[in-house]
């Protein structure tokens, strides 16, 4: 007696999951591969500079970092603003890119306290050219003066919440500070 065939979408299901296993596969040993001639043996500083992509692994961000610690006293609170004139126009390549600089500013900066305005803008892809917005247009980072009494109204509540959390150092930092190129 012929048992019955398994329905061709469950086949076709069972290939297509093996060949993915065969992929995944083939990527883990590349991966090893690549850890050993590339990674074995150095230190994580090294291994670090081998990713330009990443730019709070680069020199300049480690550089950054070097020096804050010399000027900062270890409970400092640090105000993270931007430094770009909202006249200037950003490469196309790099105004869509969120600032998660600060983020990395966070964790590598501790003990250190970072913060940022409007850090719901400061990370999110879409609203970054939103979030210079709020620093040049309503709180006037820049010096050109709000635009509006409800902005210096803003302004003037936002400076009082720094007041409240202590906050006393300010690091003005191009909008891009790491290029990736």
């Amino acid at each position: 007696m012929n048992a019955p065939r398994a329905p061709l979408f469950a086949r076709v299901l069972v290939g297509v999951s093996l060949a993915l296993t065969l992929v995944t596969a083939g990527h883990g040993v590349s991966s090893v591969a690549h850890w050993r001639t590339h990674n074995q043996g150095r230190s994580v500083r090294e291994q670090r500079a081998n990713l330009p992509g990443v730019a709070w692994y680069r020199t300049e961000f480690t550089e950054l970092l070097d020096r804050l610690a010399e000027t900062l006293p270890a409970d400092a609170r640090l105000l993270v603003e931007p430094a770009v004139s909202p006249g200037v126009t950003l490469p196309a390549r790099r105004r869509g890119s969120p600032p998660r600089w600060y983020l990395a500013l966070t964790h590598y900066a501790w003990p250190v306290r970072v913060h940022v305005r409007r850090p719901e803008l400061a990370v999110i892809f879409f609203t970054y050219e939103d979030w210079l917005d709020h620093h040049f247009e309503v709180l006037d980072v820049d010096g050109a003066g709000p635009a509006t009494p409800a902005a210096r109204a803003l302004a003037a509540e936002e400076e009082r919440a720094l007041d409240e959390l202590g906050i006393e150092w300010r690091l003005r930092i191009p909008a891009w500070p790491f290029s990736l190129a």
